[in-house]
């Protein structure tokens, strides 16, 4: 052991009992109830190939418990496509707040995350959790659009999103599937996307 680490040990022993407390350390196994790291991964991928602010995929996307293998294996409906919805930045933190919910119950609706982090309130009423969200490190403007990747299934309202959006304000069919889009990808991004307060 290090003479840095032991001068440093209880600065960083404090430090992550913060980050534990605060829910900034915290990841989910459950895909329903919390940010998972393959799961976040499979969002980086899915925005990417879209070429969108933001990617959704909702925990009814992901196989439970997760089977291991590349990103492809995780996914239930491989065959889906991927599509671009352009949504105001009111109607995104509308589907955040539907995310967040029933945290921390596990929920077919929870959306796993790229391009956005979300700060919200894990005890306040339902509707009314969200503190904050940024997509690419920038507040989230009620007024302003912006595009999210996620499978056709979710554009079109699927596991209750049609009550925040719907397939007209679909703008972009990518023509490329999960399965393609995941297939021998693999990765975990550990930093959670979601921080429960």
């Amino acid at each position: 052991m290090s003479n840095l680490y032991r001068m440093h040990k209880p600065r960083l022993l404090l430090f992550a009992a913060l980050l534990a407390v605060s829910g900034i350390a915290q990841m989910s196994n459950d895909v329903g109830a919390g940010p998972n790291a393959r799961a976040q991964a499979a969002a980086d991928e899915v925005r990417s190939v879209a070429g969108a602010d933001a990617a959704f995929l909702p925990a009814a996307t992901f196989k439970v418990p997760d089977p291991g293998g590349d990103l492809a294996a995780f996914v239930q409906y491989g065959t889906e496509e991927i599509v671009v919805v352009s949504l105001t930045g009111k109607q995104l933190l509308e589907g955040l707040e539907r995310s967040v919910s029933t945290y921390p119950d596990t929920n077919n609706a929870f959306l796993q995350l790229s391009g956005i982090e979300v700060v919200f309130s894990a005890s306040a009423s339902g509707a009314t959790r969200i503190i904050e969200a940024k997509v690419d490190g920038t507040a989230v403007d009620p007024g302003k659009s912006y595009s999210v990747a996620m499978p056709a299934s979710l554009a079109r309202g699927a596991v209750g999103y049609w009550k925040v959006w719907d397939k007209s304000q679909i703008t972009k069919s990518t023509g490329v599937t999960l399965e393609a889009a995941l297939k021998g990808k693999t990765g975990a991004v550990r930093s959670p996307r979601y921080v429960a307060r």
